[in-house]
């Protein structure tokens, strides 16, 4: 099972993360890395909110997880953390949404509080954040850089 990775930025990729998290679009500074199976999008993970030394992260899926590799992981964390060298990044994550706060600790994040009443509907949003020195996904000598 052979994936491709596309850094291109393309709408539609914005387009497709975006319905799939249920949201209307992303800022107008978000940019991606699409994962492709058969020219079929799988997964996508956006990055925007850029500030100083942090960026908002956001994954979308069909569904499957085959497609979050080890490969894969170490691209997307190297982005902020490597090529933009980001002290943290920070992912938002609704209360109600409890299979993206188990990805979110799995992938090594942590809980560092609460939005009360801020989702959509009302919910409360939990803010997870992922400090560069913490990332597992990358060698020591990346993360020291």
């Amino acid at each position: 099972m052979s994936y491709e990775y596309d850094y291109e930025q393309r709408r539609i990729y914005k387009e497709w993360a975006a319905h799939q998290i249920g949201i209307e679009q992303f800022r107008s500074d978000a940019t991606t890395i699409a994962v492709l199976k058969e020219k079929q999008i799988v997964g996508v993970t956006v990055f925007d909110t850029f500030a100083s030394d942090d960026c908002q992260i956001h994954v979308a899926s069909d569904g499957s997880r085959r497609w979050l590799t080890r490969d894969y992981m170490r691209m997307v964390f190297a982005y902020p953390f490597v090529q933009l060298r980001f002290k943290r990044i920070t992912s938002f994550v609704p209360e109600s949404n409890v299979a993206s706060a188990r990805f979110c600790a799995h992938m090594g994040f942590r809980e560092e509080g609460r939005l009360r009443e801020a989702g959509l509907h009302g919910e409360d949003i939990i803010v997870f954040g992922l400090l560069r020195r913490e990332c597992r996904w990358l060698t020591s000598s990346l993360i020291n850089l």
